[in-house]
């Protein structure tokens, strides 16, 4: 669906959402760079529209890597719960392949007091999706 807000609200939503899908970051801006993100979405709630939602799930993804904190994984999960109650089950059904990547991995290697938050996560996003869960799994 997309946004239904005049162009020039989309226009500054596209650009808030895209400086951080291009944005180079170092590891101590990230957690500053995904509460951005997080109140731009909480801003623009009334649409379920992703702009870039390729480059979104890849950086929330590197944001997941092992060689990051667990306070840079923990914000990103929390990113990830805003993107897919704003995306909805459906669509998160049909864009699963695009956030398994960082997602699927996550819980090998996180840390033990993140284990929760990532389980919570799963439990709540990715078992209501059923039979679609099959192909990943």
């Amino acid at each position: 669906m997309f946004c239904t807000s005049g162009p020039a609200e989309l226009l500054a939503y596209n650009n808030l959402v895209v400086l951080f899908v291009f944005h180079t970051f170092g590891h101590q801006d990230l957690i500053h760079d995904l509460q951005r993100v997080n109140r731009v979405f909480t801003k623009h709630s009334h649409t379920s529209y992703l702009p870039e939602k390729q480059l979104l799930a890849k950086r929330l993804a590197q944001c997941l890597t092992s060689s990051l904190p667990s306070g840079v994984h923990l914000k990103a999960i929390e990113t990830y719960r805003v993107v897919f109650a704003r995306i909805g089950t459906a669509r998160l059904a049909l864009d699963l392949p695009l956030y398994a990547g960082g997602l699927f991995p996550l819980l090998s290697y996180s840390a033990t007091t993140l284990k929760p938050a990532v389980l919570s996560l799963y439990e709540a996003t990715l078992l209501p999706l059923g039979p679609y869960l099959v192909p990943y799994l």
